[in-house]
């Protein structure tokens, strides 16, 4: 087993006790969150319980010897229960046998993990989670896609962050500025908020008597961002006019208030915001290539929560640290609960949801705590309710026919299949339904093992 530690303001270190699998670089695993921090890499016929003779020891409730196990079906990851007295539960559904991909929940008593890839970069001994950046706090997973954060903050290069609303793309740059080591202020300003007639005074200022209504100097957020940072949200929705004249700024390192005759040197470090990648607006005309060249001389796409669940129950508690939350308890079914909905919201519904919960008189939280649509969720889950009889125990023939009435989707999966092994991009290429792409080949897997038992 491997047991955490706790290190350096709360920040868990993974370390081996006793001789375990190794962990393969770069390979696919859980990563249990709950109540430890490990990571499992999956190896076909690896088991899971409580007792000596299982692969992977878990202590704890609900756990029976040998709990569960996963095992490589063709290109599916399966997780089959060994006649556990609590069940296995998948995506939040008890499950005799199903695929799991990454961003798969399980549950196996009360341990909960998300099946994820550790990044080539991983060793046994690594942080699985840590404050990555000053208020970022991030999972090894998505550290690996964000890329070295603290290097692309010690340069003046230009960074663009992509990302759906609320995937904290302000708390990044403010700690890529944070990381920088500049000296000046940070300076926000959300392009999507300001009217059309005044962007070009809020961004670059203006002096007395500029134009109607100047009654005094306005120093404007470029001159105030020197030494600092400027941070531009949603820099697509900047007017035409004023796209031009920001390249004008950024190539000459100067800005000129309206009424003014004499530009004024600046310094300051660029990170812009987008919900869509600069490249698409300007194919759409909207956005000008010649400054989408100047500002994205650093591209980082901040995944949405959906595809980083495991970071959730650590995000959570950190949401929580300062507030009465915080030292409320969490069962299970709790953690579980988070990491399978889908947070449309992402970060900032996390935040609201934290809040609400501090709200609670009770010691400890369960998922009968959490607001209505997580039960909504649970009851609509991604994975098919038909998968878990149709996969173990089907009645004869049956497989064989609801293969043949979908063979026309399984050989476009096939073929998209060809091209990638993410089964949810094949799924998305083949026109078909996530849940239906891995029943597909899973049934096909079946079914041949049975005609080769004949």
């Amino acid at each position: 087993m491997r047991r955490s530690g706790e290190v350096d303001e709360g920040v868990t270190v993974t370390e081996p006790s006793t001789p375990e699998r190794p962990v393969d670089a770069g390979q696919l695993g859980v990563l249990w969150v709950a109540p430890e921090e490990r990571f499992t890499p999956l190896a076909d016929g690896l088991t899971v319980g409580r007792g000596s003779s299982a692969d992977v020891v878990l202590e704890g409730n609900g756990i029976s010897r040998l709990h569960a196990r996963f095992r490589r079906d063709g290109r599916l990851w399966l997780i089959e229960d060994l006649g556990s007295k609590n069940g296995t539960r998948v995506n939040r559904r008890p499950l005799s046998l199903a695929p799991v991909e990454e961003q798969t929940v399980v549950r196996v008593g009360d341990w909960v993990g998300v099946v994820c890839r550790l990044p080539k970069t991983a060793s046994p001994s690594v942080a699985l989670f840590e404050e990555a950046a000053p208020g970022w706090v991030a999972g090894v997973p998505t550290q690996a896609k964000l890329g070295p954060i603290g290097a692309m903050a010690a340069h003046d290069l230009s960074v663009v962050l992509v990302g759906e609303t609320g995937t904290g793309k302000e708390v990044l740059a403010r700690a890529l500025h944070a990381l920088s080591g500049r000296r000046g202020r940070f300076v926000a300003l959300n392009c999507a908020a300001i009217p059309e007639n005044m962007a070009e005074s809020e961004l670059f200022g203006h002096r007395k008597g500029a134009f109607t209504g100047a009654v005094q100097q306005r120093e404007g957020f470029v001159a105030a961002a020197d030494g600092g940072t400027l941070f531009l949200d949603e820099i697509g929705d900047l007017p035409a006019s004023i796209q031009a004249k920001l390249l004008r700024v950024l190539e000459e390192r100067a800005v000129t208030p309206i009424g003014s005759t004499h530009p004024r040197g600046v310094d300051f470090k660029l990170i812009a915001a987008t919900q869509e990648p600069l490249a698409d607006l300007v194919e759409e005309g909207t956005f000008r290539r010649d400054l989408c060249a100047r500002v994205m001389a650093a591209e980082l796409t901040i995944p949405p929560l959906r595809e980083r669940r495991e970071d959730v129950p650590r995000l959570f508690r950190f949401a929580a640290k300062e507030l009465p939350a915080g030292s409320k308890a969490t069962n299970a079914a709790f953690i579980e609960a988070l990491c399978a909905y889908a947070w449309p919201s992402n970060v900032r519904e996390l935040v609201q949801l934290v809040r609400l919960i501090s709200l609670s008189e009770k010691d400890q939280l369960t998922a009968e705590d959490l607001p209505e649509r997580f039960a909504i969720a649970a009851e609509r889950p991604e994975v098919d309710p038909a998968q878990d009889a149709e996969l173990s125990r089907p009645p004869p023939g049956r497989r064989e026919a609801w293969m043949l009435r979908h063979a026309a989707e399984l050989g476009r999966l096939k073929a998209a299949l060809q091209e990638t092994d993410n089964v949810s991009r094949a799924a998305r290429e083949a026109g078909i339904p996530r849940y239906r792409a891995l029943r597909l080949l899973a049934a096909e897997s079946a079914l041949a093992r049975e005609r080769g038992s004949c």
